[in-house]
């Protein structure tokens, strides 16, 4: 299996995507609160006056997530188990939808398609 290294990811993402993405572990990091800070005036204002709660962090990743003003990247393997929890729990606590059958199709389509490129990449 090759070597993974989640700077050169990032790195790449950021140079063939967008530099709008952030690496996700916790919520209510400081590097987090600093990017949705630089994006959100109201958050920016609470962010100065260190008032800015998790909650607000959260609802205002939702708000630049919808409005395609930030792109959320979380590290994980599904064949050694390791950040598909995290995962899906993020990705439950930071999207909506009004048809909550589409939310369900969502996470399995990503959960195999990770599957399967995975396979790919290391066979």
């Amino acid at each position: 299996m090759p070597n993974f290294n989640s700077k050169n990811v990032i790195s790449e993402i950021k140079e063939r995507l967008t530099e709008d993405i952030v690496e996700i572990e916790n919520i209510n990091d400081e590097k987090i609160k600093e990017f949705i800070a630089e994006r959100d005036e109201d958050f920016f204002n609470k962010y100065l006056d260190e008032n800015a709660t998790y909650s607000d962090c959260e609802n205002t990743l939702r708000k630049l997530i919808k409005k395609r003003l930030c792109f959320p990247v979380m590290m994980g393997s599904v064949l050694n188990d390791t950040g598909i929890s995290e995962f899906i729990e993020t990705f439950d606590s930071l999207t909506f939808t009004e048809d909550k059958s589409k939310m369900v199709f969502a996470v399995r389509f990503i959960r195999y398609a990770t599957m399967k490129r995975e396979t790919e990449l290391y066979l």
